[in-house]
């Protein structure tokens, strides 16, 4: 397993660097987009419950996944302890985006800083 990881990150760090912006940018949007339609799918199936404050519709909830992701910050929006799922989701998403922006960083690094792969 780790072997074939290890190939997988050698070819996309040999890809040219367009190939390497789009993955990278979809990487971020689609892992926002499936975090915040599942952010709104427990805020919808709760019903009278409200998991996360200031979520109201799937803009909200993909607001609320790029500030989970990131760690930038809520503002208005904010879990609250009436979800035991959303707690588990937003440490998934927490760790799922430090992880995610990790492997980024360490390709585009290995990249810029071996001559090779350039």
């Amino acid at each position: 397993m780790s072997q074939q990881f290890t190939s997988v990150l050698t070819v996309y760090s040999l890809c040219d660097c367009r190939y390497n912006i789009l993955v990278y940018l979809l990487t971020f949007v689609l892992s926002w987009m499936l975090f915040a339609l599942l952010w709104w799918v427990m805020q919808s199936w709760h019903g009278g419950e409200t998991c996360v404050e200031g979520v109201s519709g799937f803009t909200t909830a993909l607001l609320f996944s790029i500030e989970t992701q990131h760690t930038i910050g809520y503002g208005s929006r904010a879990v609250t302890d009436r979800c035991t799922g959303a707690v588990t989701l937003l440490m998934f998403q927490s760790v799922f985006g430090a992880i995610t922006q990790c492997v980024i960083t360490g390709i585009i690094f290995a990249k810029v800083y071996s001559p090779m792969l350039t």
